[in-house]
């Protein structure tokens, strides 16, 4: 693979290198414009571009919450018969219960289950919350949209706080 200085004699690489370039008051506007750090207001194709991020997410999400449905679901059903299986067998016999590990590891899946599906709840949360703050500023209900932001952080709050 040929590199620039392999394909350029080197005087003219060390030209090129010898001139102090400082990019443009234009060039720096536009690096700024289209970076992640922009906070100004988005266009709308932009805005487009991140509603179908959320829709994606959003199906991706719901797609995740359809398998873990049903595999939560016959996760508790195993739980449920080794249980009665418990009950019945262990309590009649002195050598203690051997049920016990093998209902952990289903409650230990049901946990798995859990934290993926939270994974992508969480993904789908941000997309959706990057895409309102950015149609809030383009339809002009910005203050709107963070009294609602701030409502949300005092109950999550409150509900933390109650918790303990």
């Amino acid at each position: 693979m040929a590199t620039i200085s392999s394909m350029l004699p080197y005087e003219i690489l060390n030209m090129i290198m010898s001139f102090n370039l400082t990019p443009t008051p234009t060039a720096l506007l536009i690096k700024y414009r289209f970076s992640e750090r922009y906070y100004g207001i988005r266009t709308i194709y932009e805005i487009n571009v991140m509603k179908e991020e959320m829709e994606k997410a959003k199906e991706k999400y719901d797609e995740v919450c359809s398998e873990t449905r049903k595999e939560r679901s016959e996760c508790y059903k195993r739980i449920s018969e080794l249980e009665k299986l418990c009950a019945a067998q262990c309590k009649t016999s002195n050598r203690g219960c051997f049920h016990s590990n093998e209902i952990e590891c289903e409650e230990d899946n049901v946990e798995d289950l859990d934290r993926y599906e939270s994974k992508y709840k969480s993904i789908y949360e941000s997309v959706k919350d990057e895409y309102r703050k950015e149609l809030s500023k383009k339809e002009g209900w910005e203050d709107e949209y963070n009294e609602e932001c701030d409502r949300d952080c005092q109950d999550w709050n409150e509900r933390a706080y109650n918790m303990y």
